[in-house]
């Protein structure tokens, strides 16, 4: 649907396919792109399949209409506790969980797999906050100077620590809650 002239979109003289490109967008009306973008008319760029589910209009994340790829999302609305929803795999393009992260699904005390119980920024996953949960597994699983997990969290190489040796930090007698001597984990940072 256009009032404008053909050769605002098609080359004339030549042939009416293919169109334009990239087509201008001047006058378009912002949150107006399904207008035009659906699959009722041919040859034109439709939401994929593999797109993140929502309603909302395309320019309302998409910057250009030269490349879908310029995104800025707002995390406005979106309910806490559901960010794997869009950062999985499914999706391509969106940052995920890569494969060097601390463990988050093992049973063993740790709060679960949900980004927010441990990240508090959208922008940047930089941010974090330990949420270690009811953790029972070994603290040299993530804390040993030889880990490869990510995070901001602090290593130590157990070799010439206080005198650790190969024992854990919960049984080295230094670090509470079995020891008597220390801060309680969660306070570690």
């Amino acid at each position: 649907p256009t009032t404008l002239q053909c050769d605002s979109c098609h080359r004339m003289g030549v042939a009416w396919l293919p169109v334009i490109t990239p087509w201008p967008h001047t006058g378009v009306v912002t949150g107006s792109c399904a207008t035009c973008h659906i699959s009722s008319y041919p040859n034109i760029e439709v939401k994929p399949t593999n797109h993140v589910p929502t309603n909302a209009a395309c320019d309302a994340c998409h910057q250009s209409t030269a490349t879908w790829l310029t995104i800025r999302f707002s995390h406005t609305g979106i309910a806490t506790g559901t960010c794997a929803t869009c950062h999985a795999s499914t999706y391509p393009g969106l940052t995920v969980k890569p494969g060097n992260h601390i463990p988050t699904t093992t049973p063993t005390g740790l709060p679960g797999n949900e980004c927010s119980l441990c990240h508090s920024s959208t922008t940047s996953f930089a941010t974090e906050r330990m949420n270690h949960g009811t953790i029972q597994t070994s603290c040299v699983t993530c804390h040993d100077s030889t880990s490869s997990y990510l995070g901001s969290m602090q290593k130590i190489n157990r070799s010439n620590h206080h005198n650790a040796g190969t024992k854990d930090c919960s049984s080295s007698g230094c670090h509470k809650p079995l020891g008597s001597k220390g801060r309680p984990y969660s306070t570690w940072n």
